[in-house]
């Protein structure tokens, strides 16, 4: 039914002729629930006596067969069915017009709370006079930072005259300018006779370190360019990194979800070198949108579809247009026929949801208290009067009908709910290891996902399985960025679940290293720290097991080789086997499970495949491998360890073809040898022809005093930074014009023998805090 003058009046003549015809007692909030159908009196009457039927076929019929599709008539235009192929009972379906009887009727009645619409959000400062503690912790957290107007309060980044950075032959410059008496910040970016001016809009994070949205002023783009649209905002291709100082660019921004060499990296001095929507790609989790808005958009649908609302199997039915009409009147026209609507042009609108720009699709920028509780008006100025309503922990609405599920496990405080909260965001689509964990930071929640303890209804462990971030993480605070739990909390959340590992004895049994030692802790074997982050290498969010085929099958990290680098993956499955034999098996040439069959067993063919001196330390052979994230991975590992053994090949990888693996290497050598490689006049920004000359004055000082360091009780790093050779400047030289990066191969045979491990240390540093920017 369209929305216009004479609808209440034939709302309420529909409303009565149901009661009349079902005899029951429904109540007005339900009556408003069913006039979303828009089915005509007539049909809506003859549907009655077939209503248990379509109930009972619903559901008995095929879960990853389509709700409702598409059938021209009145009763209801599905547009989009967006289904994740691989659990095709995660469903979203955007109706346009009507949701068809035959769904409403099997869905959840939302009653008259509404928590998805504009007019339903309150704005954080209402939350404050009754959660004065928890809005206290939000308010200094990153979440809150995560975007801002560019002001002096809000810039971490160095704009002062001096600020530059040179990069491909081009120079990057960050100044202000004051305009009508309002100070702004500017972005440069001149090389040749070529020069793009951007204003500053907004900052993106600003907790390791922080990006900036803006709009182009000055370029040879033409003016309906999208750079320059005033409310579309580009995030700009240069950052400023807080822990270092100093400007840099975004390692994977410019690459997407792929990892890129040097040579596939787009140029930001180019012509179409770079142009990143922020509304889109950035905008739809650093700020706080109307989950409404927010599902139209595909930003919004594609999101909730890479985390599981998993086996509750729930699903929605959103009701697209009439929404629209509602909440949105100058996208479509509250008096517009919907059915006369071309999907063109509805195609265009999803595209527009798409790119709203902040202030007009978000509470807020940031991240506030309604972007994980919905909208909290009815909450909030129920409480005001001195009644109590409880929040809903998922979607409420009349547009937006819950299918397949139940009210506490649709709205209640569960894991499903929970967890989704933070999969909103944490879930970005990344590279994976074989295992399937994700290679670089910001998909937690989808790395959690994959694992063993995320399951809702706890299917396979029960309460073992219902997991949720919050177990580890507080939402209110900036847990994530000041960790500071100790091993021995760390596994009690663990154990916390897991109560057989209360007793030491079992403990030792099932991890067959003495207790408190870093072989013993629960976060080491199935969370190890193998994901990129900003500044460092992070624990992975996919909980699983060291003897995981996939990895050890493919040279790719695992646990136990994370702390035994100089071991050989024979040493390593020979222990494996002892200690697990029904985990881990290898079957020879021939037999079951030889060719890599899924199942228990692991490939011999495989390993010999992947493993070119299966007598090797692995952490030499990580690092002179070709799978870019176990180099990154192996660096920080041996590194951290002071692998002195390794560091010719250490060295190596600041030449790596990989910009994320350079920074890595740099920042991890760095520690290890305490000394600054821009004393060398190396940076890992720079192209092979840049940084040749200071990675030679590196290696030649650093080898040349590691063995007069180590005799006389200093560290090589103290003696090779006393005095470093003087570095010239490097020749900026265009990126087509550089050679092909060196090639990850050997330096050095590696040795045939593996020397013996050394005990693990008794009490291991603490986890390295997880990075959501």
């Amino acid at each position: 039914m369209e929305n216009g003058p004479g609808a209440d009046e034939h709302a309420a003549e529909e409303a009565a002729a149901e009661r009349e015809a079902t005899d029951a007692t429904e109540t007005a909030a339900e009556e408003s629930w069913l006039k979303r159908t828009g089915v005509p009196l007539v049909i809506f009457v003859a549907s009655v006596a077939m209503i248990g039927a379509s109930i009972y076929s619903y559901f008995n019929r095929d879960i990853s067969a389509p709700v409702a599709q598409a059938d021209g008539k009145r009763d209801g235009r599905s547009f989009l069915s967006v289904v994740d192929p691989m659990k095709p009972d995660r469903l979203v379906i955007k109706y346009w017009d009507v949701i068809p009887t035959d769904v409403i009727r099997t869905g959840l009645n939302p009653g008259n709370y509404e928590n998805i619409r504009p007019v339903d959000y309150f704005g954080s400062d209402n939350c404050k006079s009754c959660h004065e503690e928890i809005y206290g912790d939000w308010a200094g957290t990153y979440h809150r930072h995560t975007n801002h107007q560019p002001e002096d309060t809000t810039v971490k980044g160095d704009f002062s005259a001096a600020a530059s950075l040179d990069y491909l032959g081009g120079k990057a410059t960050f100044y202000r300018e004051t305009i009508d008496d309002r100070e702004e910040f500017r972005m440069r970016l001149e090389r040749g006779d070529v020069t793009r001016v951007y204003k500053v809009t907004g900052t993106v994070g600003g907790r390791s370190v922080q990006g900036y949205s803006g709009t182009l002023l000055e370029g040879p783009e033409p003016e309906d360019h999208p750079s320059r649209h005033p409310d579309g905002h580009v995030h700009l291709p240069f950052e400023y990194s807080l822990k270092r100082g100093q400007w840099s660019l975004p390692v994977h921004s410019l690459g997407g979800a792929v990892e890129l060499t040097d040579q596939e990296r787009a140029d930001p001095f180019d012509e179409n070198g770079y142009v990143v929507g922020f509304n889109k790609a950035c905008g739809v989790c650093h700020t706080s949108r109307f989950f409404g808005d927010w599902l139209i958009a595909d930003s919004g649908t594609s999101r909730m579809l890479h985390h599981g609302l998993h086996e509750d199997r729930r699903q929605l039915a959103f009701l697209l247009g009439p929404y629209l009409q509602d909440n949105r009147p100058d996208l479509v026209d509250p008096a517009e026929r919907l059915l006369d609507v071309a999907d063109g042009r509805i195609e265009s609108l999803l595209a527009e949801m798409d790119n709203v720009p902040v202030g007009y699709g978000a509470i807020s920028r940031g991240v506030a208290c309604e972007a994980c509780h919905y909208g909290c008006r009815q909450h909030s100025l129920k409480h005001s009067q001195g009644e109590k309503l409880a929040t809903r922990y998922f979607a409420s609405s009349t547009y937006a009908v819950l299918l397949n599920t139940e009210a506490e496990v649709a709205w209640g405080k569960n894991a499903a709910n929970l967890n989704f909260m933070c999969a909103r965001c944490h879930s970005d689509v990344r590279p994976r290891f074989a295992s399937g964990a994700s290679t670089w930071h910001g998909a937690a929640s989808s790395d959690a996902d994959r694992g063993s303890c995320y399951h809702p209804t706890g299917s396979n462990l029960g309460p073992k399985n219902q997991l949720t971030c919050i177990h580890c993480h507080d939402p209110h605070a900036d847990s994530a960025q000041t960790w500071t739990a100790t091993p021995q909390q760390e596994d009690a959340r663990c154990v916390a679940c897991h109560t057989e590992y209360e007793n030491e004895n079992v403990i030792r049994e099932h991890t067959h290293h003495e207790l408190n030692t870093a072989g013993s802790r629960c976060m080491n074997c199935h969370m190890p720290k193998i994901v990129e982050g900003r500044h460092g290498v992070l624990r992975t969010h996919m909980i699983s097991s060291p003897t995981d085929k996939r990895m050890l099958e493919q040279n790719q990290v695992n646990a136990c080789n994370l702390c035994h680098l100089d071991q050989s993956i024979d040493w390593t499955l020979d222990q494996l086997r002892k200690w697990y034999p029904t985990a881990v098996a290898v079957a020879a040439p021939g037999e079951a499970g030889a060719e890599g069959e899924a199942g228990e067993f692991v490939s011999e063919v495989r390993l010999a495949e992947n493993y070119p001196q299966r007598d090797g330390k692995v952490g030499l052979g990580w690092l002179r491998g070709r799978h870019a994230p176990t180099r990154l991975a192996a660096t920080a590992a041996l590194a951290e360890a002071d692998a002195r053994w390794a560091l010719d090949d250490l060295l190596a990888r600041l030449d790596d073809e990989m910009l994320a693996n350079r920074k890595i290497a740099q920042l991890s050598l760095e520690k290890m040898l305490d000394l600054k490689l821009a004393d060398f006049g190396y940076d890992y920004l720079q192209t092979p022809t840049e940084r040749r000359e200071p990675i030679k004055r590196v290696r030649d000082q650093v080898l040349a005093t590691a063995a007069d360091a180590e005799a006389n009780g200093a560290t090589p790093g103290e003696a090779a930074a006393t005095e470093p050779a003087p570095s010239e400047p490097a020749e900026q030289v265009p990126a087509e014009s550089d050679p092909t990066p060196s090639d990850p191969t050997p330096s050095e045979p590696a040795p045939s023998e593996p020397a013996p491990s050394e005990p693990a240390p008794s009490e291991p540093a603490p986890s390295e805090p997880t990075e959501a920017e």
